[in-house]
Order: C-alpha cells, then structure tokens, then sequence
C-alpha cells in the first residue's frame, strides 16, 4: 500500500452548556422582558447598553453572548458590570468561573465557584459547575462525587449524568459510561450530547448501534458536522464507500474549512475509486486548509504520479520530508521516481 493511511480521528465531545440567566419576576416586568428579547442579539444589546448603561440583566446576556463567540476579555467586563448593578448571584458567578476558564485561570475559577456555593450550598447547578471544574482539572473523583451530589439535588439534570459519563469513559469504565449517557437520555430524549458520545463509543468498537444514535443526533441538530462525518466514517469503515462520499460532501457544503472530510474524500476516490483526478482534488483541499499536513501533501503527490505529473509529485515528495524526515513512504516513493 503506497499512500497514507484513513483519517479516522475521534474527538470525545463535551457540551457544557450556560443558558442566559432567569429574570426577577416581582417588579421591573418591562426591564424583564426587554432582557429575554434581547438576549440572543448582541447588535441590540450593543446599542441598547449605550443609553441602558446600568442594566445589570442586559450585561449577563451580552456577557453570555461574548462567551459564546469566546471575547472572553469583553465577556470578563460585562459579567463583572452585571455584578455590579445586580450583587453577586449563583448564575453570574457560575459564568464568571466559566470566563476565567476561557482565560485560562482556573484559580479564579474556582473562586467564584465557592462564592456561589457561599450563597447557596444545595444549588444543584453549583455542584455541577464544581463537578465540572475538577473535571478540568483532571481530578476525577472529586468531579465524580460533586456530580453525584448535584443529581442528588437534581435527578432530572442529563448535563450531569452526561459528564459523569464522560469521566467514567475517560477512565476506561465503558460500561458505567454507557449508562450515564442512557440515563442523560431518559432525563431528555433530546440531549443530543449524550446520543453523539453514545455514537463516538460505538463507532470506536463499529457496531450497528452507530448509525442509530447518529440519526438521533441529526434528527435533534440536522447540520451537526460532526455527526455526519461520523456517519461518513461509520460507512467508510464497513466498505459503503458510496453513502460515506455523500456524507463527507455534505460536510463540506455545510463547513468546507472540515479537513478530515476532504481527506477521507480524497482517499476514498485513490484507494477504492481509484479516480486519481477526485482523489487530487480533494486533497488539495486538504493541504490548503493546513499546508503542514503531512499525509495530504504526500497523497496528492502521489495522485500526481499516477495521473502522470512525476515532476511535481517528487517535488511534493521533497516537500513532505522536508517537513517529516521520516515519513517511509515519502522516501520510497522519492527512491522510485528518482531512478
């Protein structure tokens, strides 16, 4: 075999989610329910916050918003403007954690997680940021029992029963791992977290059960990349080269900055379509999404060679040892055409 392996790259995938915080309902039902409308626009925040400059409700959204697009400095101000106006309170602390996170801070993270718990300590959702922080952190049964603490307050919370499962995965407890994620599941059969972590497991040991969890995620979330481009390997694996070259197009109609779908693609059309010219094409796009991708580069040179353009692919040959010294088939295919 004379070109690089498949791309079958599996990223375990955690969603924390952090809604915008719930209103004060006893007064100010105007401020309320300007603050619900526009939560989801940060244009209108924007300009609405220039002449509204001590809203402490509009700063949680627009810093929730700011996170999310991950301006976490600017995120940073506004929450700390939203405590400002509004005092100290559970769901702004535990964004605040959230922010000095995406700063990089877990000292202070921590921080305003125990502030939070100061205020209230059987707040279901503290625990599961405490369970979250330690999951971070990498200390698991610390994680474990803050999450099983938080269930315990809250049994109908999947976030928990969701990471829980992550950790027990990460600790090689499938087993466990697997009925977390159901439980998660039962909780909201719309968790679409828990169905694409139960489809990650599954495709890693290629059952059936792949396909299945994979349609549920899409029927929750039908432009999920990820879910589609699992499908895209789920088929590649078990030889539907066919149905997996539509699911990697699709990924790249909807995202065609997903370099592991041109890959696949590519290989694909070299190794079992044997359509050179497909198989150039997409690997081409593949390196002009990172033009240090080793593999890429060596495959679209060999494309090369076998549509007849030898100069060029030793040259990309050259190119790929530059970069990696000891790539074997690099060498190999170099030995051959230089003779």
């Amino acid at each position: 075999m004379r070109y690089c392996h498949l791309a079958l790259i599996l990223t375990t995938i955690l969603f924390i989610s952090i809604s915008c915080n719930s209103k004060d309902n006893t007064d100010k039902n105007t401020e309320a329910t300007n603050a619900v409308d526009l939560c989801n626009n940060l244009d209108s925040l924007n300009i609405v916050l220039e002449t509204d400059t001590t809203n402490g409700e509009l700063y949680s959204c627009r810093a929730q918003l700011l996170y999310d697009k991950g301006d976490f400095v600017n995120a940073l101000y506004d929450i700390q403007y939203a405590m400002q106006y509004k005092g100290n309170n559970i769901p702004d602390l535990l964004l605040l954690a959230d922010v000095y996170w995406g700063l990089g801070n877990s000292s202070l993270a921590r921080q305003a997680i125990g502030v939070a718990e100061s205020i209230d300590d059987k707040d279901y959702t503290v625990y599961y940021a405490l369970g979250r922080h330690f999951y971070l952190t990498q200390v698991f049964e610390l994680s474990k029992g803050y999450l099983r603490r938080s269930i315990e307050l809250e049994p109908n919370n999947p976030y928990a029963f969701s990471l829980l499962g992550e950790i027990e995965l990460a600790e090689g407890d499938t087993v466990a791992a697997i009925n977390d994620l159901h439980r998660a599941i039962q909780v909201d059969n719309n968790f679409y977290p828990a169905y694409m972590q139960l489809a990650t497991i599954n495709l890693v040991q290629n059952t059936t059960l792949t396909p299945q969890y994979l349609y549920n995620a899409l029927n929750i979330n039908p432009n999920s990349t990820e879910a589609i481009y699992m499908l895209g390997v789920y088929n590649q694996q078990n030889e539907i080269f066919d149905e997996a070259i539509v699911n990697y197009k699709k990924v790249y109609d909807l995202d065609s900055l997903f370099i592991l779908a041109c890959y696949n693609l590519g290989y694909i059309y070299l190794a079992e379509k044997n359509v050179f010219d497909s198989a150039y094409i997409w690997f081409d796009k593949a390196v002009n999404i990172d033009t240090t991708y080793c593999d890429a580069i060596y495959n679209r040179a060999y494309s090369m060679e076998l549509l007849g353009n030898v100069e060029d692919a030793e040259k990309e040959y050259r190119r790929v040892l530059r970069l990696d010294s000891t790539h074997q088939l690099a060498k190999s295919r170099l030995n051959d055409v230089g003779q």
